[in-house]
């Protein structure tokens, strides 16, 4: 089983796995267009044939995609292998959204953290750069240290806080 998986290999989704290779960890990669996941081979990532086979490979996967609703999308048919897991989603959208990914995902007995990335695909594995993340009690204890090693000063500073209440703050809640 791999340490990781990451799901959504742009500019942010690839930056993420080759920090997470970079730092020892077992990396398992998907992406929509398999030719953009060949490049990771050579670098020590396993390549999955489907979302779904990326989910199963780990007990974390990180998700960078388009948003929320893509991310629930993508998820919605493959819920009978969320079980156990642990998603980070790491896209974009409203916290109606987000909430919206939350239920699907505690619904299909998955825990979750919702992060905003605040750094440039460059500033991944840096000291400096930060996520901040929701999630429900305990998950961050099991997972941070995955989130810094793609941005080393990154903290839970919501823990248990409602999502529409913590993406407000941001200014998006809608």
């Amino acid at each position: 089983m791999a340490d990781t998986s990451v799901l959504g290999l742009g500019q942010m989704g690839t930056a993420m796995a080759l920090a997470l290779l970079a730092s020892g960890r077992s990396v398992t990669v998907w992406n929509r267009s398999p030719e953009k996941a060949q490049p990771f081979v050579d670098e020590g990532a396993t390549v999955a044939a489907s979302a779904a086979d990326a989910i199963s490979a780990s007990d974390i996967s990180i998700l960078c995609i388009r948003n929320h609703v893509a991310a629930a999308e993508l998820l919605r048919p493959i819920t009978n292998r969320l079980a156990g897991k642990t998603v980070l989603q790491l896209s974009t959208g409203s916290a109606k959204e987000a909430e919206e990914l939350v239920n699907l995902l505690t619904g299909a007995g998955s825990d979750w953290l919702i992060g905003m990335i605040n750094a440039y695909p460059v500033m991944n594995g840096k000291a400096d750069s930060v996520i901040l993340s929701a999630s429900p009690e305990g998950v961050w204890d099991r997972y941070g240290d995955v989130i810094r090693t793609l941005a080393g000063a990154s903290e839970l500073p919501f823990a248990g806080m409602p999502m529409c209440l913590w993406m407000s703050l941001w200014g998006r809640c809608r």
